[in-house]
């Protein structure tokens, strides 16, 4: 959930501070840094120098769990310079990493403030604190319309939703007596499901419980090796 601090928020409201939002794309061709901000973007990653390239893009839903943490979200950008577009037609994106920052700017942003320092040929804005963090997640689906892209993203949370293999552990054996999964054909006409009864049939090779069960329900087990 995006929460902005109460003093940021004061100085947006003044005019004094300008929120603009950063975001990464990692593709197998490298990685993608895009802005909605009007210039381009200079921060710092460890010893790298990362330029932000604007472009027209924003998310424009999203979706949170209970605990108020984004599960999906939805990224809508322009395909007019092709950045984003042609990586998601040239390659195969499903399940690389996207991240979305953050970022503040003074009151110079985009006016000839301070806050732009010369580099090359252009001018580079610098946020006046580090980006922030908002959203890490994977995505999974795009849709190319009207000049636009949707791109779906999925957060690490939204994997707790899926359905996962279960399976019961039970001492008794779970199979139908002389059903496929039992075997059994002899003349007996009761079964109590039990290793006992099944090893008296003969049938031991195919029970299907858990018969250490009992026996492990009130021990103390050590894991790996004691030296």
């Amino acid at each position: 959930m995006l929460e902005i601090p109460n003093n940021s928020q004061a100085e947006m409201d003044s005019g004094e501070l300008n929120l603009r939002f950063l975001f990464k794309f990692e593709f197998d061709s490298g990685t993608l840094y895009l802005t909605n901000a009007q210039r381009n973007v200079y921060t710092n990653e460890d010893t790298e120098r990362i330029t932000w390239i604007p472009h027209d893009i924003i998310f424009n839903s999203f979706k949170e769990t209970k605990s108020e943490e984004v599960d999906t979200l939805e990224i809508d950008a322009s395909t007019l310079s092709g950045e984003l577009d042609s990586s998601l037609l040239a390659e195969n994106y499903v399940g690389k990493s996207v991240e979305i920052y953050i970022a503040f700017f003074g009151k110079g942003y985009g006016s000839g403030g301070a806050d732009k320092i010369p580099y090359g040929a252009g001018e580079y804005q610098v946020p006046v604190d580090e980006p922030r963090l908002i959203f890490s997640g994977k995505m999974d689906s795009a849709e190319l319309k009207n000049g636009r892209v949707s791109l779906q993203c999925n957060s690490e949370f939204v994997q707790w939703n899926r359905p996962t293999l279960k399976r019961t552990y039970s001492q008794t054996c779970p199979w139908i007596f002389k059903g496929t999964r039992c075997e059994y054909s002899g003349y007996a006409k009761t079964c109590d499901k039990s290793y006992t009864q099944c090893k008296a049939y003969g049938m031991a090779h195919r029970y299907g419980g858990f018969r250490h069960m009992g026996e492990l329900m009130n021990k103390e087990l050590k894991w790996g090796r004691d030296i």
